[in-house]
């Protein structure tokens, strides 16, 4: 508990982590970068609504459901926030440097 008590009022939700994010985690050759994205994992844990609503230029990069990104560094992490059971669902984690089209497919 803080010293606040600030954090008794968040609502904590569960990070769920896809195969392809977690090797891709491991894929990632900047151990700073690798850091500091997995502290943004982190944070999705309390402020999930911190990313925007992606909306890609492509239609064809659309996904067919909600997702939200949120960026740090070269990383994109693309996300869904689940309210009902409290989780927030990483579907995939790009390095921003690579092809757009390939998202999601």
């Amino acid at each position: 508990m803080s010293s606040s008590g600030q954090d008794d009022d968040l609502q904590h939700y569960e990070v769920l982590l896809a195969r392809s994010v977690k090797e891709r985690l491991l894929g990632i050759p900047s151990r700073d970068e690798a850091k500091r994205v997995a502290r943004r994992l982190r944070m999705l844990e309390v402020a999930p609504a911190m990313g925007e609503v992606y909306e890609p230029v492509y239609e064809s990069a659309m996904p067919d459901h909600e997702v939200r990104v949120t960026f740090v560094g070269h990383h994109g992490i693309y996300y869904t926030i689940d309210e009902v059971t409290g989780t927030v669902e990483v579907e995939f984690l790009e390095d921003c440097r690579r092809d757009p089209m390939r998202k999601f497919s």
